[in-house]
């Protein structure tokens, strides 16, 4: 997929999907328990799922997965 930061109100925006496997699937990721890991320098930003299509609707990602802050990625 696609994301992009929004310094002014703290979010890291995802959107559209991936071109190899289409649309996320926050909810079966939910159901394995799977989390989120996110380098701890992103500390503080939402990670939000935007899927628009002339009516845009957002999904706080936490709502749905846990996040998991790493300082290094083999923590």
């Amino acid at each position: 997929g696609f994301y992009r930061f929004d310094y002014v109100n703290k979010q890291v925006i995802l959107d559209r999907e991936s071109y190899d496997y289409g649309r996320p699937q926050w909810s079966k990721l939910a159901a394995a328990g799977t989390r989120l890991r996110v380098p701890k320098e992103y500390e503080g930003f939402a990670f939000v799922w935007q899927e628009g299509s002339g009516h845009i609707q957002s999904v706080n990602l936490a709502d749905w997965l846990g996040i998991d802050w790493v300082t290094s990625p083999h923590e």
